[in-house]
């Protein structure tokens, strides 16, 4: 995990960028996991500073775009929801909801979903995101190691036992 304030050339705020592999074929549970991931920044920014900044969103290349073009894909073209469909390319299922209202209001109410369920994530686990930031700040990069035990520390000391993961 990695922090640049500066927003990396992405067109955000500052921006994390975190390694994970792909997962050769994801489910609609996977789909929703990376959505509520993506979304998590924006959930700390309410959480922590009240309001969220436009750097969750703005460029094509924001969580908040990523967010909406997994979604969109997952109802357009990958099949993944009640009603399987598939009306185009993945990468082109965003614009078709510029098009599409009743999928449009579909995909929202997804993302609406997800960014509560993220925001409910952050509210009760403070304490960890706080920790994990104030590293990053002074440290810029951390292993997947560090991440874990960073967070293990601080859930400890949030619930009074011996730290540890």
């Amino acid at each position: 995990m990695t922090i640049d304030p500066l927003g990396g050339g992405t067109g955000s705020g500052a921006h994390v960028r975190l390694d994970m592999p792909e997962a050769p074929l994801d489910t609609m549970s996977d789909i929703e996991r990376r959505v509520e991931m993506l979304l998590a920044g924006r959930a700390a920014e309410i959480e922590c500073l009240g309001q969220a900044s436009s750097g969750a969103g703005g460029s094509e290349n924001s969580d908040l775009a990523r967010a909406m073009h997994l979604l969109a894909a997952a109802h357009l073209s990958l099949g993944m929801t009640e009603i399987p469909r598939w009306r185009c390319q993945p990468g082109e299922a965003v614009n078709l909801l510029r098009l599409d209202p009743k999928a449009m209001a579909i995909v929202e109410a997804d993302l609406a979903r997800l960014a509560a369920s993220a925001l409910a994530l952050v509210r009760g686990r403070r304490a960890e995101v706080e920790a994990l930031a104030d590293e990053l700040l002074s440290r810029v990069t951390l292993s997947a190691a560090e991440v874990l035990a960073i967070i293990g520390a601080a859930a400890a000391r949030t619930n009074g036992s011996p730290e540890g993961p």
